[in-house]
């Protein structure tokens, strides 16, 4: 299959850090964050494998092309789509690069700074097989979470309703559920009819784009999935989820989705911190942790 992985913004929540490193760049318990959603396709076989930039475009290159890849193997080709003017947005990044895209029928998306932790490692596999039954122009893999509709935006289902996507809001919709969009679908090759006309407008993927196709009459379905979702969109998040990931993984027996963080770590940490070095006594909680992990000794 062919995917983009979003990696133009410029993480302005997470500023100071943002201004010299681009988010995706950022280690998240020592890992770069692009790790996180590119782990999920570890039994995937990925040919194209776009990344569009904007904001650090240099080090987002640098990232991508030095990855120590979380998958069996790296993607058949690695494709950068530079957004050198205005950033387009989801929607527009993906419109941008929809060439290198479509042409197998089914593609993902995924943010670049996403941390997804799941409990087992066949969501990939279980979501392509959603996406086909239902036929739909995308599926969203999706989380309960209590911050739907007053912290975060939400997929939308009417009640009762087990899969299908009514609207997307930041506000909660009457006899509807929210569900939190964990930032990666997979979009029929059709999507490409519903794009803005001018490429160079900004456009969001939910709000503007599955919404417009919605309007026609396409369907848009959410896949619950069994999974650690962490915000890490400000440093004061970051911190607290760092702090409960270290916790977890030393854990005996660890919950599933930190065993899975913990083999993540031993694959493909880059032993190095950012965030963490303004804060001595975590950082070197960190260090201790990590370094009995990398030594089988936790």
């Amino acid at each position: 299959m062919n995917g983009i992985v979003l990696s133009a913004g410029f993480g302005t929540r997470l500023k100071p850090y943002t201004e010299k490193t681009p988010k995706p760049a950022i280690p998240f318990m020592s890992v770069p964050l692009a790790c996180y959603p590119l782990s999920l396709f570890e039994r995937e076989k990925i040919h194209n494998l776009v990344v569009n930039t904007h904001h650090l475009p240099k080090q987002i290159e640098a990232l991508f092309n030095d990855l120590r890849w979380p998958m069996q193997k790296p993607p058949d080709k690695l494709i950068f789509s530079a957004e050198p003017g205005q950033i387009l947005g989801s929607g527009g990044g993906i419109r941008h690069a929809i060439e290198s895209l479509v042409g197998r029928g089914t593609f993902f998306v995924a943010n670049a700074d996403e941390v997804i932790l799941p409990f087992h490692f066949s969501v990939i596999k279980e979501a392509l097989e959603f996406h086909q039954y239902h036929g739909g122009i995308a599926t969203l893999l999706c989380i309960q979470h209590p911050g739907v509709g007053s912290k975060f935006g939400g997929a939308w289902l009417k009640d009762g309703e087990i899969s299908r996507v009514t609207g997307f809001s930041k506000l909660p919709m009457p006899g509807h559920r929210g569900l939190h969009f964990v930032g990666l679908l997979l979009l029929s090759d059709r999507i490409e009819e519903y794009f803005f006309q001018d490429d160079s407008k900004e456009e969001n993927i939910l709000y503007d784009t599955l919404t417009k196709a919605m309007s026609k009459g396409e369907q848009v379905h959410a896949m619950e999935i069994e999974a650690k979702w962490f915000e890490t969109g400000n440093p004061q998040d970051f911190l607290q989820a760092t702090e409960e990931c270290l916790q977890a993984i030393q854990a005996l027996p660890p919950a599933p989705w930190a065993e899975y963080l913990r083999q993540l770590i031993c694959r493909c940490s880059t032993r190095s911190y950012q965030i963490e070095n303004d804060q001595p006594e975590l950082k070197a909680q960190m260090v201790d942790r990590l370094s009995k992990l990398f030594s089988g000794d936790l």
